[in-house]
């Protein structure tokens, strides 16, 4: 095992990337995923609820949050490597109502239905082994970076 490893969770996932769906502070159970995951060695991709996402990346950049609820196990610092706006409640663009589509909050953002997040990531067939794993709520995905 390695050293990371040893820190947070007992495996190493160094060179693997993870997503976890769900990540919109740092209080939430998505969070605590993100930085377990990341002291494991993971890249980490997080989803973040459309009308969310404007605050969510504000958060990220203001000092505070990076220097406070981002330390790892090891002291430094978990970095996302991307943040995608993600409605987990439609699986594709013709799932989304027409309401929700007009609707102030979702404008400007594209491509957050679930089967474009994951073509966003590069997590098609071409990539044989994705694992999903379900934590509650929260759904996250490993897969050789």
């Amino acid at each position: 095992m390695s050293q990371r490893g040893a820190q947070g969770l007992p495996i190493d996932l160094t060179g693997k990337r993870a997503f976890i769906a769900g990540v919109a502070d740092d209080n939430g159970y998505g969070w605590a995923i993100a930085k377990a995951l990341a002291a494991a060695g993971a890249e980490i991709l997080v989803g973040t609820w459309v009308p969310a996402l404007n605050i969510f990346e504000t958060s990220l950049r203001r000092e505070s949050l990076m220097n406070h609820g981002s330390v790892l196990p090891d002291g430094s610092l978990m970095e996302i490597a991307k943040v995608y706006p993600l409605d987990a409640v439609y699986d594709t663009p013709e799932d989304v109502p027409e309401d929700v589509k007009a609707n102030k909050r979702y404008a400007g953002a594209s491509n957050w239905t679930v089967i474009l997040v994951v073509n966003a990531m590069c997590l098609c067939t071409h990539q044989a082994a994705i694992k999903q794993h379900h934590c509650r709520a929260m759904n996250f995905f490993l897969s050789s970076a």
